[in-house]
């Protein structure tokens, strides 16, 4: 029997596997957006052949094992071809797929289980989830940290992440899917390559557009490579190359005189190169003054004219800071 893990049962499969990679596999990622083995797709062919034939056996459905596997917990979700293949148990939610299967929408998990790839856990997500979930979604997923899921609190990092434009690729070849038009929007303001959900949120709220509470600014480059001196080279926080500009984040690690001394050579080096850093704290991030100052600063250095925010605008942006920030 073959099983077709789909939505919140594959996004908690693909936080578990990144977690994994990172945890216990070691697999370092150096600023960059990592690509593993595990996100490889199995062929359309041999995925829509299996999927076709897939009827869901409810007295053959084994739950622990995929819980095991990093599915969460059940109920479980299950993609199904059509409403004749629907069956239910306290274990299993079926939904059905009517339309062909996307380019790159299946990732194999075991010799008979088919998981939802990144990209296609995207689109699914898209008819369930708020606007901004789905971008925070997006972020995470084309950046180098996964958020909790199951028994695990905490985010981890360092994990494997995909590119915007494998994303991209596979919704070129979902029209008519649910969800779809969301979905383009939201990934349209996604950026790769966060580290954090901290740099998601300061990412978000400053090239978010107004009406959706952000301040419209320019896209940066998000942990990228600065080549100061051939042989040596900085990854910048939030990078916007036009203006030679970056913003750091500044967390309490950097409390210490000799992370201070490092910091501040850091910033010599980079300033010599031509690049201005402006540093940002936590207790900026969670400070709506805070931020708009941090906004003019990389407004006016990316040639953007600043203008006084009307009432309405500043309570979209108080209520994205609030959204974004709470439980972080």
């Amino acid at each position: 029997m073959s099983i077709f893990i789909s939505h919140s049962s594959a996004l908690s499969y693909w936080r578990d596997a990144r977690r994994v990679i990172s945890i216990e596999l070691g697999l370092p990622c150096d600023g960059e957006v990592a690509s593993s083995p595990i996100f490889a797709h199995a062929s359309t062919r041999e995925v829509a052949r299996r999927f076709a034939a897939f009827v869901p056996n409810c007295d053959s459905f084994d739950a622990e094992e995929l819980g095991r596997m990093g599915c969460g917990e059940p109920p479980y979700e299950m993609l199904v071809a059509s409403p004749d293949s629907r069956r239910w148990s306290s274990d299993l939610v079926c939904r059905t797929c009517g339309m062909g299967i996307p380019r790159g929408a299946f990732c194999r998990a075991s010799k008979d289980v088919y998981v939802s790839s990144p990209e296609f856990v995207f689109l699914q997500m898209a008819s369930v989830m708020p606007f901004l979930e789905l971008v925070r979604l997006g972020y995470e997923l084309c950046g180098t940290y996964a958020m909790p899921s199951g028994d695990h609190r905490h985010a981890v990092y360092n994990c494997p992440g995909i590119p915007v434009h494998s994303i991209v690729r596979t919704l070129s070849s979902a029209d008519g899917y649910s969800g779809v038009k969301a979905a383009r929007r939201a990934l349209s303001r996604v950026v790769g390559g966060s580290n954090s959900p901290m740099e998601t949120a300061t990412s978000m709220l400053l090239t978010l557009p107004s009406i959706d509470g952000g301040f419209g600014l320019p896209a940066p480059r998000l942990n990228r490579r600065f080549d100061d001196e051939p042989g040596h080279y900085y990854v910048l926080d939030l990078f916007w190359p036009s203006a030679m500009l970056a913003l750091e984040y500044d967390g309490e690690v950097h409390a210490s005189s000799e992370q201070r001394h490092r910091d501040a050579a850091r910033r010599a080096r980079l300033g010599r190169s031509g690049v201005t850093v402006v540093t940002m704290t936590k207790r900026q991030l969670y400070s709506y003054e805070g931020m708009v100052c941090i906004a003019e600063i990389v407004a006016r250095a990316t040639g953007r004219t600043w203008r006084r925010s009307s009432s309405a605008t500043e309570s979209r942006r108080r209520l994205l800071l609030e959204e974004l920030l709470t439980g972080r």
